[in-house]
């Protein structure tokens, strides 16, 4: 846990250098439940289509989660894994019920498989490896058996998105000056552009639902702001979506039709729901969310059911003097939420004596900071309880070092 604690504490430095997001595969059907990765824990979570009670979905201590993605019948959910841990990790695929039942891994080699996509029909699995610093488009069975490459140019990038109509899957593909948008074709084994080769970079496609137009990220190559597109699927009518307030991280359609999904860039990134083809915005959060997966739902209400347990944790104490400073994380994070922090100190075996209880705000980047005075060293313990949304559940989760400063162990 240490490196992902101290990824933590630089947490402002790194969202300012964030590369672009991934939007994903969209699926026609009714609004569910909107996946996405937390950035800061490195946790899928999801939220309702509303932007109301998001919380962890999926949460293994030992493992990174990124790039979920639905099937077409919003029963399953499609998702890398990597070990953090690790000096050089690998991703491998995984796939889950959206109940959070049935948990499976589908690869397990040294090499990245990324960027899952669920075939329309939900019978295959298509994604981007890499191979000796080489990246193509696969596909597999959803079972994980079946492996067979589709393309052959070294370059293609991630995230895809496979068209609603089964045809043709769309991918960034990189060329002398940047990247553009490609697409592979089924009936003809054959690659051709989208976008126009140039030194833009197109990134992150997406299918509407209805499989006639892809939505996608462009980053300009020297000056101006990486704006949310949208162009039919023969090449025509590509134009900015002006809705979208500032400058955009990633783009992905609504099941029904009705908009976009657009995570904006800024001193407080923005998860909004924006009109493909007029003014209309509305804001759902201010998540650090990256991913973004919107559930097809055949039988509406597809919701997260209750409020979520928020994933506290005592992350690191400091000592400067006889000042002792604990450092709580909290996330989904709610700046200016209440946290409430208690610092016990041991004495005896193995009973601790209550220190004191200090109010620390939640912070903009997802940390609540406690100082306490102390007298000696020795063994402390910690107790981090968040309470400041109804949102969530109260949750606490306890965190022993030394009282001189250092990692805490959960």
């Amino acid at each position: 846990m240490a490196l992902k604690r101290a990824a933590l504490l630089t947490g402002v430095v790194l969202l300012g250098a964030l590369t672009p997001g991934v939007g994903r595969a969209t699926y026609p059907g009714g609004n569910g439940m909107i996946a996405f990765t937390n950035l800061h824990s490195e946790d899928i979570f999801v939220m309702n289509a509303d932007g109301s009670l998001p919380g962890a979905f999926l949460s293994d201590p030992k493992l990174d989660e990124d790039d979920p993605s639905w099937s077409a019948d919003g029963n399953r959910l499609v998702f890398v894994t990597s070990r953090y841990s690790d000096t050089n990790p690998d991703y491998d695929i995984e796939v889950v019920d959206a109940d959070g039942g049935g948990r499976l891994a589908l690869t397990n080699s040294s090499v990245d498989e990324r960027h899952p996509v669920f075939s329309p029909d939900g019978t295959q699995i298509a994604f981007v490896k890499r191979v000796d610093d080489l990246t193509d488009l696969y596909v597999m069975n959803s079972d994980g058996s079946g492996e067979a490459k589709l393309t052959d140019e070294g370059d293609v990038e991630g995230p895809i998105d496979w068209n609603p109509d089964g045809t043709s899957i769309a991918f960034s593909l990189e060329n002398n000056f940047g990247q553009h948008i490609a697409e592979y074709g089924f009936p003809t084994d054959s690659v051709t552009a989208l976008t126009p080769v140039s030194e833009a970079k197109d990134v992150s496609p997406s299918y509407s639902p209805d499989g006639t137009q892809v939505a996608y990220a462009r980053f300009p190559s020297i000056e101006g702001d990486p704006t949310a597109r949208v162009i039919n699927v023969d090449g025509t009518n590509d134009h900015a979506v002006t809705s979208v307030e500032r400058s955009v991280a990633e783009v992905t359609w609504a099941p029904d039709g009705s908009g976009l999904l657009v995570q904006e860039n800024g001193d407080r990134p923005t998860t909004a729901m924006v009109d493909s083809g007029g003014p209309g915005r509305s804001v759902l959060g201010h998540e650090y969310a990256g991913g973004l997966a919107w559930q097809p739902c055949s039988e509406l209400p597809c919701t997260v059911p209750l409020p979520r347990r928020s994933i506290t944790e005592v992350t690191l104490a400091v000592r400067d003097g006889r000042q002792l400073n604990v450092f709580v994380e909290v996330s989904p994070i709610r700046a200016a939420d209440v946290v409430l922090v208690t610092l016990f100190r041991k004495k005896g075996t193995p009973k601790f004596k209550e220190i004191g209880t200090l109010q620390a705000l939640l912070g903009e980047d997802g940390l609540a900071k406690a100082t306490f005075t102390i007298g000696r060293k020795g063994r402390c313990k910690a107790v981090g309880r968040y309470v400041g949304n109804l949102d969530y559940q109260i949750s606490k989760d306890k965190g022993k070092f030394s009282c001189k400063g250092g990692i805490a162990a959960r």
